[in-house]
């Protein structure tokens, strides 16, 4: 739609969009339009049983959306042990640069 710029995540470690009100754009004639696009992203996504996740940052001004394929590669066994030991599985709040840990023992691990 006029007014939100979408773009593909590149140089960065998951796959992922990005969709921004245009700087002029105001919230409001611009938020309408980036919630639709966002939410019909949504629905396409889950009617293709793709897991996904949603971060929504500056004031709703930018929404990232990442499709997820972290649950396929566990079941193919394409996860590190190590990873799948930790009991953490990565999606937006990992991705967006958060810290979650889950055992004590990777707490004391992390730098």
């Amino acid at each position: 739609p006029t007014g939100v710029r979408l773009s593909a995540l590149v140089d960065y470690p998951v796959r992922g969009f990005v969709a921004e009100l245009e700087p002029d754009v105001p919230p409001s004639r611009g938020l309408p339009l980036l919630a639709r696009l966002i939410g019909r992203a949504c629905e396409l996504l889950a009617a293709s049983n793709v897991p996904h996740n949603v971060f929504i940052s500056q004031r709703g001004r930018r929404v990232f959306l990442f499709p997820q394929c972290f649950a396929e590669r566990l079941a193919r066994g394409e996860v590190p042990e190590a990873v799948v030991a930790t009991g953490v599985n990565p999606a937006v709040f990992e991705i967006s640069g958060h810290m979650l840990f889950k055992r004590q023992q990777d707490y004391d691990a992390a730098d």
